[in-house]
């Protein structure tokens, strides 16, 4: 979400981007102190007046306490406006455009976020500060990277080709209690296709969300530290593929899912002498098409990052 943040920070700055580069650097310092809590840098900015819009290339964000650890890179930040001349006022709407960003996120080994305490919509607990709430017409990623480090698991994960559209990034009102229209795709490294699409509320102290989430081709076995701990069997292959209905409340995830298996085999972790009778299970499960049906339920915090299978 932290490019999220940084659009808007720097949205700011078209106000006094005329006044020449040190004022805009001045600024973004303070605002991304006050906000980000961290440090902001980019190459150089272009305001193009007649298209009411302004560019910012090669935007990085760093780590507010390891400053030469870089959390953000973003090629290209394009800011559209209403108006230059009334940029902070509520009633104007903006657009945001992030272009190929590269996103570092981590959890630590009890599953907080990192930057729990430090960055807006992580953090918990009471003194929580919140984005105010810019009156976001839409904001768009393209082509986008993020590593996810899991403390928890001790996993690095690589999501690629991400693209990610939300509309009317505002708080919630009597008329729509999940006023952000969003939808996305990304794909797994080594294995595992994403479709998302819902509506939520991400303003709020807690999170809210309803979406239909579609996986395909998902690797079983590269995700057995989420779930095979449970299991008296490894997971040698297989492919998931199911849609689900994903809901949040107060930011807990419920994910109820059914899903088909392909090219499913398993191994047990004692008395091996008995993966016949594995086999025989896992026969009697599989549909005409050969795939294993298995159902689910996933179940997880949005804030502190901890799914239970």
């Amino acid at each position: 979400m932290s490019l999220i943040f940084v659009a808007i920070v720097l949205a700011g700055i078209i106000s006094v981007a005329i006044w020449g580069e040190s004022a805009v650097e001045k600024y973004v310092d303070q605002r991304g102190e006050e906000v980000l809590q961290t440090s902001i840098s980019f190459k150089n900015i272009e305001i193009i007046p007649l298209q009411r819009k302004l560019i910012l290339r090669q935007v990085q964000v760093y780590h507010p306490h390891r400053n030469r650890e870089i959390l953000s890179e973003i090629p290209k930040i394009s800011i559209q406006l209403d108006s230059f001349r009334e940029l902070f006022s509520k009633k104007k709407s903006i657009d945001l455009e992030l272009d190929h960003p590269k996103i570092f996120l981590s959890t630590t080994s009890n599953g907080e976020w990192e930057l729990a305490r430090r960055i807006p919509l992580l953090r918990r607990g009471k003194g929580e500060k919140r984005l105010d709430p810019w009156n976001i017409e839409k904001i768009v990623l393209k082509d986008g990277e993020i590593e996810f480090r899991d403390g928890r698991v001790g996993m690095t994960h690589q999501l690629t080709n991400v693209h990610f559209q939300a509309k009317h990034w505002q708080l919630p009102h009597s008329k729509d209690a999940l006023p952000v229209k969003f939808e996305g795709s990304f794909e797994l490294k080594h294995g595992g296709n994403f479709v998302v699409q819902g509506e939520g509320d991400f303003l709020s102290p807690k999170t809210s969300l309803s979406s239909t989430l579609q996986v395909r081709e998902l690797n079983l076995p590269m995700l057995a530290p989420y779930y095979e701990a449970m299991l008296p069997v490894h997971v040698i292959s297989g492919l998931a593929s199911f849609s689900a209905e994903a809901e949040c409340r107060g930011d807990l995830i419920h994910i109820p899912i059914h899903t088909e298996v392909e090219e499913m085999k398993v191994d047990l972790k004692k008395n091996r002498n008995l993966n016949f009778a594995t086999a025989m299970v896992l026969d009697s499960l599989r549909n005409e098409e050969g795939n294993v049906v298995l159902d689910a339920q996933m179940t997880g915090d949005f804030r502190r990052f901890q799914f239970v299978i």
